[in-house]
């Protein structure tokens, strides 16, 4: 798994125009979503948070559309997951062979920061593929 560095899309003042901004970039708030806090490494609870919340059945339904796009364009794709919280499924999709590349856009510069990677090692994705941090990025 190749991450690429972040790009910022935003200055900080104008980052912090958008009026949900404080709430998404306020750490001490975040730390308390505890399911989503894995910068220490304990990923078990985000993923039994992923799985008591149907999100991880809701992903495996989105799959086979992203493979079948891939087959009928014939080539693989660029995905653009966005708001893309902590990157769990763009780690996911960057998984696939049907997928060349994930461009994730979230607002949480922490998430990005502080998260991402984490995120990308507890869904254990590929070596081989690349995530584009590029656009994982604020905005």
């Amino acid at each position: 798994m190749m991450l690429r560095p972040i790009t910022r899309w935003l200055s900080d003042d104008d980052l912090r125009g958008i009026y949900t901004s404080d709430y998404w970039n306020d750490i001490d708030t975040e730390k308390k979503k505890h399911e989503w806090w894995i910068s220490g490494g304990d990923y078990q609870k985000c993923l039994d948070y992923l799985e008591s919340k149907g999100l991880l059945r809701q992903y495996a339904h989105v799959e086979p559309f992203v493979l079948e796009l891939a087959h009928l364009s014939g080539r693989p794709l660029i995905v653009a997951d966005l708001a893309a919280g902590i990157g769990w499924s763009a780690a996911k999709l960057s998984r696939l062979d049907a997928v060349a590349e994930v461009m994730a856009v979230e607002l949480s510069q922490h998430r990005l920061d502080d998260l991402f990677e984490h995120a990308v090692k507890m869904m254990a994705a590929t070596h081989r593929r690349s995530l584009d941090s590029s656009a994982v990025s604020t905005i």
